[in-house]
């Protein structure tokens, strides 16, 4: 049995996975991680205590972005497989390595979620684990700059949307790369992230949304066939 699926309406799944995404990482970073990320072990306390709650959400929340970001793998390459189907295999095969990196860097937030649990809370591990999962996830963040790379020669066309998109992208992909390479190479590099990235803020922003409204807008019109 066969049943089929436009790929236009495969392009409006993956653009609303995508703004989806970005929504619940805006929230989960800005409401929880991000002043996790960035306290010595003495702040680490005090702000988890106040956090305790939120963070066992934001657990949930990196939990559905991971689903999510499976299935934008799948999406893109369903979608631009028949445009160019040996770099729609690399790109959405580095965006699903990306998503088992970050699977990995994720079970690190579970067990300090487990750790909050226990009577007598281990500050000292959980300051660990969490600083483990942000370590993990940004080395696989090299590994999605290099997906952000060849889907931005997937996404050139003539049109000048899509031309702008693809440069957009590009350098956020460039973006990624450069930094997290960086962080791993540099000791002190966490005190000039902010100044790096600030280069490539915008096409880190406006790449993958850009490209999300696009999809859902005006991505597809042929019909792709499974067997079932």
């Amino acid at each position: 049995m066969n049943f089929q699926i436009s790929d236009k309406r495969i392009a409006q799944l993956t653009g609303a996975s995508l703004v989806l995404m970005a929504i619940i990482a805006g929230l989960t970073m800005g409401l929880v991680f991000n002043s996790l990320f960035t306290s010595n072990i003495t702040q680490f306390k005090n702000h988890l205590t106040k956090l305790i709650p939120a963070f066992n959400w934001g657990v949930v929340a990196w939990i559905v972005i991971l689903i999510l970001d499976v299935f934008v793998s799948w999406g893109l390459y369903l979608f631009y497989k028949t445009k160019n189907y040996k770099k729609s295999i690399y790109m959405g095969g580095l965006r699903f390595l990306y998503s088992i990196v970050l699977g990995i860097s994720i079970y690190k937030l579970i067990q300090a979620a487990f750790l909050i649990d226990n009577v007598d809370v281990n500050y000292n591990l959980i300051f660990t684990k969490i600083h483990h999962f942000q370590a993990i996830w940004q080395f696989g963040l090299i590994i999605f700059g290099m997906h952000l790379v060849i889907l931005a020669t997937l996404v050139c066309e003539k049109q000048i949307l899509l031309r702008t998109l693809s440069i957009l992208l590009l350098l956020a992909g460039v973006g990624y790369i450069l930094s997290n390479v960086a962080n791993i190479f540099i000791n002190n590099y966490e005190e000039y992230r902010a100044r790096v990235e600030a280069v490539f803020i915008i096409p880190m922003i406006f790449g993958e949304l850009g490209l999300a409204f696009w999809l859902i807008l005006k991505g597809g019109s042929k019909t792709i066939a499974f067997a079932k």
